[in-house]
């Protein structure tokens, strides 16, 4: 509430008071910090935190994309990994590729997409799919293709790649069936 009112500091005031403070208050502050815009001492109050679970992390990391900090949040995520009890979510997932997006990080957004493919509930989340479509550069699909066991993620891909390219003023490539050919095509 006190966030949302851009009253954060008394909310501040309302934990420091508090006698039991558990991690879903923790993670509420943190998270009331990060909504104001208060990245600093979203900082400062994370790295207080004697415990962290996955929506902690995730709070952060949705906090470094937003204030314009993806290589922030990118490294977030490996200590998040090293350091953490929790597995990510689907909503770290997709802010972590849309800190790889930010920065054109493919490779790093490749390692994630290996992980996605590994968790059957993060491979069938839409969200997340979304979000690795969006880190592939437009043109990419040839070598993505190569790496996708599903047909279904490479036509979504190349659909979207269409799209790129008609607004590029590529119309007679988007049009081809190249991208198809490519598609279909046995090694």
């Amino acid at each position: 509430m006190y966030s949302r009112t851009k009253r954060i500091h008394l909310a501040r005031r309302v934990f420091n008071s508090m006698q039991v403070k558990d991690i879903a208050t923790w993670t509420s502050l943190l998270n009331g910090f990060v909504v104001s815009g208060e990245i600093k001492s979203a900082w400062k109050l994370f790295e207080e935190m004697s415990h962290r679970n996955a929506i902690s992390w995730t709070v952060m990391i949705v906090g470094c994309v937003r204030g314009k900090e993806p290589v922030r949040a990118l490294e977030l995520f490996k200590r998040m990994r090293k350091e953490g009890d929790d597995s990510p979510t689907s909503i770290t997932i997709v802010a972590v590729l849309s800190g790889c997006a930010d920065i054109g990080a493919l490779d790093f957004g490749m390692s994630i997409h290996g992980y996605v493919n590994k968790v059957a509930d993060l491979a069938m989340d839409v969200g997340v799919n979304n979000a690795l479509i969006d880190i592939q550069p437009c043109g990419s699909w040839v070598t993505l293709m190569k790496r996708q066991e599903n047909t279904l993620s490479a036509l979504v891909v190349i659909c979207k790649d269409v799209g790129i390219f008609i607004q590029d003023g590529l119309r007679r490539l988007a049009l081809s069936d190249v991208p198809f050919r490519v598609m279909f095509k046995k090694d």
